[in-house]
């Protein structure tokens, strides 16, 4: 099975996925005008989901400052993430990614201990800031500082 992992400085892998407010939302259509920042998270309502995405939208003017849109992807479905959008207060999307095509194509899935090189059906929690260009400007696995986000995003050259 391949599996690549795009890292900082490869183009970003396309995708288009239903958000939490029914809108439709393709990466490509944010190039030349906008950054993302992905937060690929494991499950709606858990407690550490809830605190990096709370902290990240406390945060929402400076990325908005900074040109950059926020979106959440995982594989729950639209009525979980609007319910769970609206109890957190987010003030940006969570994107629906069926059959986790995205995750897989961003390398987040988790692999599966007992069979080498293939992959259990959930998400390791990473972040990636996608840049105006469409190239992939930061990564990190887990849960980075809102702030080491932001100066990843401050400091990108990617017009």
């Amino acid at each position: 099975m391949d599996y690549t992992v795009p890292d900082v400085g490869d183009d970003a892998p396309d995708f288009t996925l239903e958000g939490s407010s029914g809108v439709t939302v393709s990466l490509k259509d944010l190039r030349g005008d906008s950054r993302a920042v992905l937060f690929f998270y494991p499950r709606d309502f858990t407690t550490g989901c809830q605190n990096q995405l709370v902290a990240a939208g406390e945060a929402i003017e400076q990325f908005q400052a900074a040109e950059t849109m926020l979106f959440g992807i995982n594989f729950g479905d639209a009525e979980s993430h609007l319910l769970f959008r609206t109890s957190m207060s987010l003030p940006f999307e969570l994107l629906v990614d069926r059959g986790m095509a995205v995750a897989r194509a961003y390398g987040v899935l988790n692999p599966d201990p007992d069979k080498p090189g293939e992959f259990l059906d959930s998400v390791n929690r990473t972040v990636l800031v996608v840049g105006k260009n469409g190239r992939i400007l930061y990564r990190r696995a887990g849960a980075p500082p809102v702030e080491e986000i932001l100066d990843a995003i401050t400091s990108a050259n990617d017009d």
